[in-house]
């Protein structure tokens, strides 16, 4: 069976089993894929990792990993061989939050 695929042209349902074939278990998941239900693919290539957290993706290493994601589907959908890395702010880990089994990134 062929994985879906996501693009900016993907319905709400085809963006909903994206996320739901890429993100990794994670308590809060299955409350997450629901927040997501009305987010189209359009709307889900042009999310910031920061807004990722209203849809209850709190740790700053699962919405970086999504946020990647996101722009390696995009480039490989539109048959880009770079992917717009810049399509997404890149937020730093805010105080005391970490990514999945890191410890936070030391203050200058």
């Amino acid at each position: 069976e062929t994985p879906p695929t996501l693009s900016s042209g993907s319905s709400c349902a085809e963006a909903v089993a994206w996320l739901s074939a890429v993100l990794p278990p994670f308590e809060g998941r299955d409350a997450a894929l629901a927040a997501f239900s009305g987010v189209d693919g359009a709307a889900l290539a042009s999310m910031k990792e920061s807004e990722m957290k209203r849809y209850g993706l709190k740790k700053w290493g699962l919405r970086r990993k999504l946020a990647l994601l996101i722009d390696a589907s995009a480039a490989r959908s539109e048959g880009s061989s770079a992917a717009p890395a810049e399509a997404h702010d890149s937020e730093a880990p805010s105080a005391g939050e970490t990514s999945e089994g890191s410890a936070p990134p030391p203050t200058s």
